[in-house]
């Protein structure tokens, strides 16, 4: 269990610094978080065709605060103790999310994307949003090299990989008109993605790697973003693969829930 712990908070330390704070609004990045689950709890609510969603919705926003006040009362160090007006604010951000997603899928149903060459905007906008988060919060993403730049370095690759992976999102809807088949596709989009990687290594050796004296060479600073290991290397190969998968789920969930909003 303990690994468990030392795996989710380390990994979400950087969630916890503050964007604002005043006598009523803690905001910080786990906000973002909570503004996520309320969106994708209306989801999965409303695809269920359950009755009364938003008291639902309220319902397990509320269970969850209560959760957390449980691990800390057990002394289970997976978060970091909360004042009540960040769980208060917790609860109204996760409707605010749900008011979001709904109004966000009433607009879609009735507007036509004819025009703009985007297939399913609202959907690819939220796998890749997902996507990131999971992937540059979850993975250390080589923070070592950083220093006191981790922050800033997490938040700027997390809006940076959510654009990427919202045009790989696209390319792949593209490949599916060509009828190129899933195997095909994510070969592709694998070729696709690596030059991509490589792009924002040099963007990160350029924002965020200042010292002089640890200057890294571009050669040596790819061996190190895959660990000169093969596991490392395949998972890199497989991003693709694994956030068309997800996406091809959260279209099944959100057209489900689209017939019945």
């Amino acid at each position: 269990m303990d690994w468990l712990i030392d795996i989710v908070y380390s990994n979400t330390l950087w969630l916890y610094s503050v964007i604002y704070s005043n006598k009523l609004f803690f905001i910080d990045f786990w906000t973002f978080n909570h503004i996520w689950s309320g969106a994708f709890l209306f989801v999965v609510l409303t695809a269920l065709k359950i009755k009364r969603v938003w008291l639902y919705l309220i319902m397990l926003l509320f269970t969850y605060e209560i959760i957390e006040i449980l691990f800390r009362i057990f002394k289970l160090n997976l978060f970091k103790p909360e004042i009540i007006k960040d769980q208060i604010n917790d609860i109204i951000f996760g409707i605010v999310g749900a008011f979001l997603c709904f109004y966000l899928m009433k607009f879609r149903k009735g507007k036509s994307f004819s025009i703009i060459p985007i297939k399913y905007p609202l959907t690819a906008f939220l796998t890749a949003g997902t996507f990131s988060y999971l992937y540059v919060g979850f993975t250390n993403f080589r923070t070592d090299l950083l220093f006191e730049n981790t922050v800033s370095f997490k938040i700027t690759f997390f809006a940076i990989y959510w654009v990427i992976f919202f045009c790989i999102i696209q390319i792949y809807e593209v490949f599916q008109i060509r009828i190129f088949g899933e195997i095909k596709s994510s070969t592709l989009l694998s070729f696709i993605f690596i030059p991509l990687l490589i792009i924002i290594v040099l963007i990160t050796q350029t924002l965020f790697i200042h010292n002089i004296q640890t200057i890294i060479s571009f050669d040596k600073l790819i061996v190190i973003y895959f660990n000169e290991n093969i596991f490392h290397i395949l998972f890199f190969l497989l991003i693709p693969t694994l956030l068309v998968l997800l996406y091809k789920n959260f279209k099944i969930l959100i057209n489900k829930a689209m017939e019945y909003v």
